[in-house]
């Protein structure tokens, strides 16, 4: 809902600027990637998926961390993407950025990913004893 409103506020704006309206545009080929996308996929699969979830010998918590981290990697390989098709949408390149970067590997390793993820992560086994909060904690 957020996602849709910013991005009509956005092709609203750039009725008068050319750079909010390649802007609005990469949001919008995002939405349309990423949440019509996926949410296609979603749907068609949701019946084979708890299948091959279950054939996983894994714990819980580490199968859910592993699912969200593909996913994330997924989203993050679509907003550079964007960003790298600003030719498309009559800017050049570097004046409008969807991401941090428009080299995936830099949003990855130093944006995204590689800093939220670690704090959903299954518990170590060291912190058996202390009293730390996750929302996977419980599922291993």
């Amino acid at each position: 809902m957020w996602q849709v409103l910013l991005a009509l506020f956005l092709t609203l704006a750039g009725t008068e600027n050319r750079l909010l309206a390649a802007m609005a545009k990469m949001l919008w080929g995002l939405d349309l990637l990423w949440i019509g996308g996926a949410g296609v996929i979603s749907v068609l699969g949701r019946s084979k998926a708890p299948i091959w979830f279950q054939r996983v010998l894994l714990g819980a918590g580490l199968k859910v961390w592993l699912l969200a981290t593909t996913l994330t990697l997924v989203e993050e390989a679509i907003a550079p993407w964007m960003t790298n098709g600003v030719p498309l949408f009559e800017v050049v390149m570097g004046e409008v950025y969807l991401t941090a970067s428009a080299n995936y590997f830099d949003v990855v390793y130093f944006h995204s990913v590689i800093v939220f993820m670690p704090q959903f992560g299954p518990r170590p086994p060291y912190a058996k004893h202390l009293r730390l909060a996750s929302c996977l904690y419980s599922l291993d």
